[in-house]
């Protein structure tokens, strides 16, 4: 759990002080795990469900709003 703690934290300092920017994230697959986790409201260990291929790539779009952040999974495991 506390990987998990640590991923969620530096996620939402990310989506902070990077608001309004494209980022990219280079990354390995338990944190991959972690931000699927994070985002589709799922249990880490179910997420060992969903394959992560080495060089993949994951697109998460944020939008922001005075009532809050939505993160949306925009594509995963994209090779190219």
């Amino acid at each position: 759990r506390f990987f998990q703690q640590r991923i969620e934290t530096a996620w939402q300092q990310l989506l902070k002080n990077q608001q309004g920017k494209s980022v990219l994230v280079v990354t390995h697959a338990g944190v991959i795990r972690a931000l699927l986790s994070l985002v589709l409201k799922m249990p880490l260990v179910q997420t060992f469900a969903i394959a992560v291929n080495h060089a993949g790539f994951s697109r998460f779009s944020c939008f922001h709003s005075d009532s809050g952040d939505f993160i949306q999974l925009d594509f995963h495991n994209r090779l190219q």
